[in-house]
């Protein structure tokens, strides 16, 4: 059984995608250590980001869906009626949400 993510902020104050990828990298490492294996691997994450984060690559496409990927292995990890994502009031806040249903205030 997949531990679950509990609810509520896991980075908050940045949409920064070095902020973001470094976060949720080692999320899926904590729960998915073989996923986040592979991703790394077939990413081919330049070695030289981790250390320049005003690399050009932080800025690329690659980045953001990996970013993307990341976030959807997160959501597996989310209770029903939850899901991975930036806070419905602050897109500068990254967590596990409860749904909002559309007649909810």
């Amino acid at each position: 059984m997949k531990e679950k993510l509990e609810p509520g902020s896991y980075i908050s104050g940045t949409q920064r995608p070095e902020d973001l990828l470094k976060r949720f990298l080692g999320l899926v490492n904590q729960h998915r250590p073989v996923v986040h294996q592979q991703l790394v691997v077939n990413n081919c994450l330049p070695s030289h980001i981790w250390e320049d984060d005003e690399a050009e690559w932080w800025d690329s496409i690659h980045c953001s869906n990996l970013i993307d990927e990341l976030m959807c292995v997160l959501d597996e990890h989310c209770s029903d009626g939850y899901y991975f994502g930036s806070h419905p009031g602050d897109s500068a806040d990254y967590g596990v949400w409860r749904y909002q249903d559309e007649h909810e205030e």
